[in-house]
């Protein structure tokens, strides 16, 4: 997944061993090498919607920081660390 490309979108490629879906308002992921799931918060399945969803960056943040009550700089912040989590965990 990549935050910038050369139109301002989101790029977000889930791996292949990776299964997810919406429960309840919740997106649940299956780790299909080892067995493990995670389920979000309402935070992380608000940015994994945003995400997947690819819009542009800057709506991204907006949608995230309105949502929330939190400033656009925080969004930001926040929506890099969720990308570096998942990242981090090979989900993406």
């Amino acid at each position: 997944m990549t935050l910038h490309s050369a139109d301002d979108r989101i790029t977000l490629a889930v791996s292949d061993h990776i299964r997810f879906c919406n429960v309840h308002g919740r997106v649940i992921i299956l780790d299909l090498c080892d067995g493990e799931y995670l389920i979000f918060d309402e935070a992380a399945t608000f940015l994994w919607d945003v995400i997947y969803s690819t819009p542009p960056l800057e709506h991204a943040i907006t949608a995230f920081a309105r949502k929330f009550g939190i400033s656009p700089i925080q969004a930001g912040h926040d929506l890099k660390t969720f990308v570096d989590d998942c990242i981090s965990r090979r989900l993406i």
